[in-house]
C-alpha cells in the first residue's frame, strides 16, 4: 500500500517496475541539473539535492577531504546547503554574486591545508550558521579563514576560530558580521594579530556593521583600515584599531557602542564615537593627526587604564577616580637644588581622567639644605601647557605665623609647580616669604589637567 501511494504521488517520474530497486528510486529523485551537466561535476549521491555537498561526495564525518565536493557545490548552485557534520576542506573559491551558504544543524568546515579556507569575490554573498575553524587550538596549517573582496559580504550567526592568520579579512563595502555560532579567534597573539580585518589602505570602504559577536581573548580583536561609517555594537573582543591608511575622502572612525573591549584601543581616523562601552585596564590612544572624537562619560573604564589624547577638537571624558597614591616630590632650585636631609617632603595624588588632584607637604629639618633660586616642586603628571592651574598654599613660619598664597602650574611643559605667598610676585625661595629655618612648613593643594 505504501509503495502504491508513492507511485500515485510521483506520477510519471517513475514506473512501478522501478520499485524493485531502492537505488534506482533514489536516482530518480534528483536528476542532474543543467549547471551540473555543464560543469561536468561527479554526482556520487544523487538522492541529495543539488547544492548539497554530500551529493558530490562530501564526507560529513570529517574523515575524508571534502574540498572537491564542496567546490563542485559552489560551482553549480546558487544556494549551498550543508547538513550537520564536520567537513574538511581548504582553498575554496567563490565568485558568484548573490550566492548563499547555509547550515542545517551543527556544521563545521575545518581547514586541512595551508592557505585561506575560502576566498570569495562575488557581491552579496551570505554565510549563515556555519562554524569555520582550523584543525586545532594551535593550528597546523597557515593562512586566513574567510577572505572576501566582494561588496556586501554577510556572515550571519557564523564563527571562525583556531586560525593561524586572520579569521575574517574583507576589503569590500558594507561588510556585515552579525551574531555568532562560535567565536572569531586568531591564534596570532602578537600586536599585529587580529580576529577581523576590514578595509584596505587607499580605498574608502563604507557602512560596515558588526553586532553581537565575541572573542574569548584579549589579544586578537578588530581592525578597520580607511573605513567610513562603520558600527560595532553589543560585542566582546580584544584590541580595536581604527587605522589611517592614506585617508581617502569619506573615511571616519564610526560608532563603537555597547561593547566589552578587552584590548588596547588605537584611533587614527577622525570622528570616532565611543558610547556605553566597558573598557578593560588597557591603553586607549587617539592618535595625532586625528580629530573630532567623542569618548563620553557613558563608557565604563577600569582603573589602571591609560587614556592618551593626541588628537585635536575631541571630547574625551573619563570619570575614573584612582585611589589616593603617594609619589616622590622632586624639590629643585632655579640655581642649585635643595636637599631634604632629615626634613619631611611628601606628595599624594588622585587622578580622574585628565584631572589630577595633588597635595604636598614640606617641613624643613635641621640637616635640610635650601639651595639657591626659586623653588619648584614636581607633579605626578605633566600639566596641559595651554593654561595655568592654581590651588591653595600656606606657610607656617616656625609654628607662629601663618601665611597664605597660591600654588600654580608652569607653562613650560614641565611636570612642576611653584608657590607664591602673600602679595609677592615671585616664587618662594630660601628667603621668601621669610628666611626658612628648622620647623618651617609648606603645604599646598592643587587641581590641574593633563
Amino acid at each position: 500500500m505504501a509503495l502504491q501511494n508513492f507511485v500515485d504521488q510521483v506520477g510519471p517520474r517513475i514506473s512501478a517496475d522501478w520499485l524493485n530497486s531502492v537505488d534506482q528510486i533514489k536516482e530518480a529523485w534528483f536528476a542532474a541539473t543543467t549547471a551540473e551537466i555543464a560543469a561536468g561535476v561527479i554526482i556520487s549521491s544523487p538522492w541529495y539535492q543539488p547544492g548539497d555537498p554530500r551529493r558530490y561526495g562530501a564526507d560529513p564525518t570529517g574523515v575524508s577531504d571534502s574540498t572537491t565536493a564542496i567546490q563542485s557545490a559552489i560551482n553549480v548552485a546558487l544556494t549551498v546547503t550543508f547538513y550537520g557534520g564536520t567537513y574538511k576542506a581548504n582553498n575554496l573559491i567563490q565568485t558568484t554574486d548573490f550566492q548563499r551558504f547555509r547550515a542545517i544543524g551543527d556544521v563545521k568546515i575545518v581547514k586541512n591545508d595551508n592557505g585561506p579556507l575560502i576566498t570569495t569575490s562575488g557581491d552579496d554573498v551570505e554565510f549563515e550558521g556555519i562554524g569555520f575553524r582550523g584543525d586545532a587550538l594551535v593550528p597546523t596549517f597557515s593562512g586566513d579563514g574567510i577572505v572576501s573582496s566582494g561588496n556586501n559580504l554577510r556572515l550571519r550567526n557564523c564563527g571562525c576560530r583556531w586560525i593561524a592568520g586572520v579569521p575574517v579579512r574583507a576589503t569590500g563595502n558594507h561588510v556585515q558580521i552579525l551574531g555568532t555560532c562560535d567565536i572569531y579567534q586568531t591564534s596570532d597573539a602578537t600586536a599585529t594579530g587580529y580576529d577581523i580585518i576590514i578595509g584596505q589602505s587607499g580605498t574608502a570602504t563604507l557602512y560596515h556593521h558588526i553586532a553581537s559577536i565575541y572573542s574569548s581573548q584579549p589579544t586578537g580583536g578588530i581592525k578597520f583600515i580607511d573605513t567610513g561609517s562603520a558600527n560595532i555594537i553589543g560585542s566582546q573582543f580584544g584590541k580595536l584599531t581604527i587605522a589611517a591608511g592614506t585617508l581617502p575622502g569619506g573615511v571616519n572612525g564610526g560608532n563603537i557602542v555597547g561593547n566589552r573591549i578587552n584590548g588596547d584601543i588605537s584611533v587614527g581616523i577622525p570622528s570616532a564615537t565611543f558610547s556605553a562601552n566597558a573598557v578593560a585596564a588597557v591603553t586607549v590612544t587617539f592618535e595625532a593627526g586625528s580629530s573630532g572624537h567623542t569618548f563620553d562619560d557613558s563608557n565604563v573604564v577600569q582603573l589602571g587604564a591609560t587614556i592618551v589624547d593626541n588628537s585635536s577638537n575631541s571630547l574625551i571624558c573619563d570619570l575614573r577616580v584612582s585611589p589616593p597614591q603617594s609619589y616622590a616630590i622632586a624639590w629643585t632650585g632655579a640655581t642649585t637644588n635643595p636637599t631634604i636631609g632629615n626634613g619631611v617632603l611628601t606628595g599624594v595624588y588622585a587622578k580622574r581622567g585628565r584631572e589630577v588632584m595633588v597635595t604636598g607637604r614640606l617641613v624643613i629639618g635641621s640637616t635640610t639644605t635650601l639651595g639657591t633660586g626659586a623653588w619648584y616642586f614636581s607633579l605626578p603628571f605633566t600639566p596641559n601647557a595651554s593654561f595655568s592651574c592654581e590651588g591653595a598654599a600656606r606657610v607656617l613660619d616656625s609654628g607662629t605665623n601663618l601665611r597664605t598664597g597660591v600654588v600654580e602650574t608652569l607653562l613650560d611643559s614641565t611636570a612642576r609647580c611653584q608657590v607664591i605667598i602673600d602679595s609677592d610676585t615671585a616664587a618662594i625661595d630660601p628667603t621668601r616669604p621669610m628666611a626658612w629655618a628648622t620647623g618651617d612648613e609648606l603645604r599646598f593643594t592643587l587641581r590641574y589637567w593633563t
